[in-house]
Formats: structure tokens, sequence, C-alpha cells
């Protein structure tokens, strides 16, 4: 039972960079992007216009009866369109009416149009902070953009706060730039900068700040919080706010009378939150922590805690409410950040507290907390915790929880039956699903669900959910999941959100569709408008995807591509399908040509024929490969790709072979799935004959040394590509062999 009242969680340490790990599992995955039609034509005005949706940052699109369970299963659902970009995609997109707005790191600006991704403006805002500049290389190689934006429909502007440089990179700055989203020309450009007026003394330095969290708009004003770039001090938690009409910018500190009080603000990227005029939440990191007290009387040192701000006369920012846990202490020593989540504020509740609050940070305890009086410090019972309830601990989170709210208030009497969820993605974990309950006594905590049978790695991102309204039939989970903090392997996951009604300890999360992405960004969000999921990855890539034009039920990505003996009709996914088999060495059959005979036959005189055309494709493919960092277009676009050299098994002469690859823990895997065939690919016998072998991966070449999995080990692996990847499944039941998995143990 994970509810409880004043627990302890354990705490999360701060994760380093992955490096080549000892074990590198290589999978081959025999996934092809489908070839698309022109996307449907779709209604305009709906809109996605600040970070997860609105400003309780509850990540739920209630607008959205075109992207139900049944539209993502009949097959139509797929990708629209690749739009290549200047810089990495941090920031989540926007839609303002028929326009996507884009951010890069690169400090340019985007509006695309919004059913075909075509470019229809862009701006350079300036030069970026090269990051080399620091010792932190958390965000290589500029930072520019990396907050998400926020749209005012009322004079459509998009407001966006970039990081550029002055004269030299040791002078960077920080301005709040606003936008005509129709035209993409520049109307605003505020400097950021100053003193705050609750501690004059101390004066922001843009070189030791970094705007992470999202922005919020709230009466004619835009306010942006600071953390820091990694830890690298000094540096405090700031808020900004700038009067649109005036200019006026007005700073306030979370590290009040501290020269280096740290406690930046960035929460992974989730935005400032709101839940009525003149009150803004956000939660601190690492930093001085308040000394014991009521939450009604917020002290000049608010590290590791949740706050609560007032907008006074004039624009000037006050403290009226805080809560800290009681071992902020202990979390700031151990680098266990409260504020490496955002606070989520819900849109259901009880009787008694209708107005709660979602928390959660590196060391996975889920606290619910009452937005009119968040606890203080150390002012419950015997000194504990004066939260509304904890849950947890879990793994720690980095983002926020989405929502869906399908009752307004929840009693002891319909808590079993109501259909309020939270989705939470921790580090390493699965997807967890929570409903809200009330107890006996009509206190609200709660329960686990719900998990996903799939694990999302470190940086995987913040939840999306979409729904027909209330309607719980037609509501998805979508996550950006990523296999590592690399960000590789990264998919677009979507789920059906609400479990069945009979689940008295977690159930399994239905999967509903999934599609490659590429290198997906860290803690990234998508964004949803007019049937459309839209969303920004690490390699300066924005994708869409909705209902294609003209597809029926043509098989999707869940699994990769059906294998060519299926039943599609489709002449041209046949010939790509039968492309990629030759580019990966495979030896393609079809089910209606005839057998390899013993004197070869017309099998092999077919065979011969197409070879030399397979071999120059497949030496396009690795050129193409070499010359950009390990990135191919055509049916491997957004796909993760390694070069495979193994030596031929009969002719020593060395083997080069493009494969598809999805990340296991540190390392990858490759599978001798051959489609399916019944025999294996070549290059798992030369890979038996002579373990040693190279990968590229990226810009890097591995060396390693191969062996073949077996038993649980390869039983275990397996079943986690068929759940990934059903396609893997088919090619599973097509054969009478067991499908090879092959480890790679790095040499050193």
């Amino acid at each position: 039972m994970h509810q409880r009242l004043g627990a302890r969680g354990t705490r999360a340490r701060r994760v380093g960079p992955v490096t080549a790990g000892a074990m590198i599992t290589l999978v081959a995955l025999p996934l092809l992007t489908g070839l698309l039609g022109a996307p449907a034509a779709l209604a305009s005005g709906a809109g996605d216009v600040t970070a997860s949706q609105d400003n309780l940052r509850t990540g739920w699109d209630s607008h959205e009866p075109g992207l139900s369970p049944a539209a993502l299963r009949d097959g139509a659902f797929g990708r629209l369109f690749v739009t290549r970009v200047s810089g990495q995609v941090y920031a989540q997109p926007l839609v303002a009416g028929a326009i996507v707005i884009v951010a890069t790191e690169n400090d340019w600006v985007y509006g695309l149009t919004a059913a075909t991704g075509k470019v229809k403006w862009s701006d350079r805002l300036g030069t970026p902070w090269p990051a080399a500049t620091s010792s932190c290389t958390d965000l290589a190689p500029t930072v520019g953009i990396t907050s998400t934006p926020v749209y005012d429909p009322a004079t459509r502007a998009v407001y966006l706060v970039a990081e550029t440089i002055r004269t030299s990179a040791a002078e960077p700055a920080f301005r709040l730039f606003g936008i005509d989203a129709r035209t993409g020309r520049i109307t605003e450009r505020v400097p950021i900068g100053g003193s705050p007026a609750n501690a004059p003394q101390v004066s922001f330095d843009a070189f030791y700040q970094w705007q992470r969290t999202g922005l919020l708009l709230m009466g004619g004003r835009v306010y942006a919080a600071f953390g820091s770039h990694c830890d690298d001090t000094p540096y405090a938690g700031f808020v900004a706010g700038v009067n649109i009409s005036t200019r006026a910018v007005r700073l306030w500190t979370d590290e009040a009378g501290e020269a280096d009080g740290q406690a930046g603000i960035w929460q992974s990227g989730s935005g400032l939150m709101s839940d009525g005029r003149g009150r803004i939440f956000f939660a601190s990191g690492n930093g001085v922590s308040p000394p014991p007290g009521k939450g009604s009387s917020p002290p000049g040192q608010l590290g590791e805690s949740v706050v609560r701000l007032a907008v006074r006369p004039g624009g000037k920012l006050a403290a009226r409410d805080f809560y800290s846990p009681r071992d902020a202490a202990a979390l700031d020593a151990s680098d266990g950040d409260l504020g490496s989540g955002g606070p989520v504020g819900l849109p259901f509740g009880t009787g008694e507290f209708p107005r709660l609050l979602v928390q959660a940070g590196k060391d996975g305890r889920i606290l619910l907390l009452d937005r009119d009086n968040l606890g203080g410090r150390m002012q419950g019972r015997s000194g504990g915790n004066a939260y509304v309830s904890e849950t947890g601990p879990f793994a720690g989170q980095w983002g926020h929880p989405a929502v869906f709210g399908g009752t307004p208030t929840v009693t002891a009497r319909n808590s079993r039956s109501s259909d309020d969820y939270l989705y939470y993605v921790g580090k390493n974990d699965y997807l967890r699903v929570f409903r809200l309950r009330a107890n006996g006594h009509g206190r609200p905590y709660l329960a686990d669900v719900a998990d996903s049978r799939v694990t999302f790695g470190f940086t995987s991102g913040s939840p999306l959910v979409t729904s027909d309204g209330t309607d719980p039939r037609s509501a998805v989970v979508w996550v950006v999941r990523a296999a590592g903090i690399s960000g590789s392997a990264g998919r677009l996951e979507a789920f059906r959100a609400v479990p069945s009604a009979t689940c008295t300890r977690p159930c399994a999360l239905r999967p509903l569709w999934s599609a490659p992405i590429g290198t997906a960004s860290k803690f990234a969000i998508p964004a949803s408008s007019n049937g459309r999921v839209y969303l920004g990855t690490r390699d300066d890539r924005v994708l869409g995807f909705g209902v294609r034009a003209g597809r029926g039920a043509v098989p999707q990505a869940t699994g990769g591509v059906p294998p060519l003996s299926s039943r599609t009709g489709n002449r041209l996914a046949a010939l790509a399908n039968w492309l990629w088999r030759q580019a990966g060495g495979i030896k393609a059959r079809r089910a209606d040509r005839p057998a390899r005979t013993a004197s070869g036959g017309r099998y092999r005189q077919a065979k011969e024929k197409r070879m030399p055309e397979a071999s120059d494709w497949n030496s396009k493919i690795i050129a193409e490969f070499r010359a950009n960092g390990g990135k191919v277009g055509g049916q491997f676009e957004g796909a993760p790709l390694l070069l495979l050299h193994t030596v031929g098994a009969k002719s020593g002469q060395e083997r080069v072979n493009p494969v598809m690859y999805q990340t296991v823990g540190d390392g990858f895997a490759v599978f001798a799935s051959k489609a399916g065939a019944p025999t294996n690919p070549d290059w798992y016998y030369n890979l038996v004959a002579n373990p040693r072998v190279r990968a590229e991966i990226g810009t890097e070449t591995l060396a390693a040394t191969a062996r073949v999995a077996e038993a649980e080990e390869r039983d275990r692996i397996f079943a986690a590509q068929k759940d990934a990847f059903p396609g893997f499944g088919d090619y599973e039941r097509q054969t009478t062999r067991q499908i090879p998995v092959v480890i790679l143990e790095a040499v050193r």
C-alpha cells in the first residue's frame, strides 16, 4: 500500500551522463516509415497556447474527438510531416490557430502551417550562448530558447524568452520577445535584469542563470522563472514579471538576503502555474531551506519549497504561502530537488479540499497540497509535514503529471467509480495511473490503479491527455519515451487513459499506438490541437501526427511494418520493405515467389539481378549516415540507425550493414529476425564465426565482442522487444526458428 501520511521517501541523486557501458545489446529493428498521403483537412481555430494546455498545467486537452482510441487503432493515424529547423527543440510547440510556433536553442523561431509543417515565417532573435563557456554540458552546443513560450489569442502575439550574447560569450543576456504569430514580425524586445524588490542588494547575473520553466501570461504581464546551468554558482531562483504595455520588469528572488542561496526554479521545463488572477505557484530546487514555520508567513529563504506568489499593485511580487518538507535539508544535501518537478493544479477535489495541487520531485513522493493552505514547514503533528496526503515513494520525477477529470467532487461513496486520474512518469519507471479517492473521512489520496508494461528511460517527457470532453472512453494519454539521458530511440507512445473500473491493484495500461521520433529532447512535452499532435526533438526536427488522407486501414508503426507476405496490396510499401531488407544484408523472398531450389533456379536469377541495385542503395545510406553524424532521410528518417561492421564468415572481408537499433539500459539491441524468414541473416553467421565487431553510432565507433544470449536472458530481452514493437511477434510466428538476440560487450 503506497498511500500514507507523514511518510519518509528514499532520495534520488543526480544522474550523470550515460557512457558507453560494459554491455551493449544491439537490435535490428525492421521499422519503416510509411509512404504518407496528403494530410487530412481539419478545421482551424483550436489551439495549444501555453505549456501543458492551461495555466493549471494539467496537460489535458478535452477538445479532441479526433484523437480517440478508435482513431488511433484504425490505421489512418500516423506521421503527417517532419520539418527541419535550426537547432534543438526543447520548448513545447504552441498552436495558434492554423500556425504551429516552434522555438529552438539556436535562437530561431518558426511559424509552421499546422496541417503540413511548411515554414510560413522564421526569425533569428540573436546569437545563442555557447555552452562551452561554462563547465555545464547539460545542454550543448548552444543555449537559446529553452522554455515554452506563451500565446495571447486576444492580440495574436507570442511571447518568448531568448538567451543571446551581447559582445562576447562572457556577456549573455535574456530578453522577452513579442512576435506576431501571423506574420513573424517582432513587436517587442525587453531586456530582463536588475535587482529583485525583496533583495535590492542582489543583482541578476545572466551568466549564471538559465530560463527553463514555461512562461505564464496573466493580467497583462508575462512571467518567467530562472534557475542555473547545472549547479554552477553563484545563482539564485528568480521570477520576472514583464508588463507588456509599459515594458516594466519586476524581479523577485526565493533566496532574499543570501549571496549564493541557489534554490533555482527550473521544474524540468514545466510552466509556472496559476489558478487565478494574481496567484503564481512554483517549486524550487536545492538551496537554503526555510526554517520551521507557518505557510502563511513565508521567510526570505525558500529552497526545496512549493511557493505561492501574489501580484501586488504595480506588479510587485510577494510570497504569500509555502510548503517545504521536514527533510528539506537532507534533500538539499543529496541533490534531491523537490523542484525537479512542477506543480499541477487539479481540476477536481473533495468537499473539504476542492482546490488541490500535486507536487513530486526527485525522491518520488507524490504530495497533495491545499492551494489555499500549502502547509508551511513542520506544521503537522509532532513537527511532521502538513500536507493533505502523500503517496509513494515511486521513481523520482523530472517534469510533471497530467490529469483527466470526469468527476468534479470525489467522496468516500463515489471514489471507487470516479473518473479522476493522474498520470505520472518516474525515472526509468512505468507510466503510472493514479485515481483520486477519498477515505472514510473524506480525505483525498491517490491510488495506483494501472501501469504500463514498458518503462520510460531518464529524460522521458511529461504526459499529455486528450479526450472528447469528460467521456472516459475517448481519453488517450501520450508520452515521449526516451531510452536514456541521450534521448536515443525516442518514441511517441499512446495508451488508453482510463483503466477498467474493476482494477483493485495496478492493471496493465493498454497501448494503442507508437511511432519513432528520432532523438528525444529532455523532458519533452507534446502539443495537441485539431486532431493532431506535435513535438520537437533534439535532432533539430518538428514532427506532426494526425489522420492521413486516403490511407484507409494501413498497418501503423506500433511494431514496424508488416512482413512482405502480408496482404496489404500496397506495392510501394512492399518495394520499400524489400529495399530495407536488402540494405540490412537480408535476402528477400516474397511469399508468391518460387522458393530457392538446389540449383538456384528462378529465385537465384532474380536475386542476382537485383543485388547491384540494392548494394548501391546500401552504399548511399552509409554515405549519408557518415556525412550527417549518423542521421539519414528517406524511410530511416527519424529512426535510430547504426552501422554494424562484421567480418564475412566465408570471405574474410569486412561487411557493413545499416540497421536500426533500440537502446536497452545503457546500451543497444539487434535481433536476427530477418523479418520472419526461415534462416538467420548473413550478419548473424558473421558474428558467430568472428565475434569481434564494430558499431558506428552517431559520430562514434565502438569495438565489441559478440555473444548470443540464451535461456532466460534471451527470452526476457525478446519479450521486451515484442512489447515495444509488436511486429517482432509477427516475425516469431512466421518462422519455426528461435530468433537470436546478440549481445555485444564493449572491448576496453
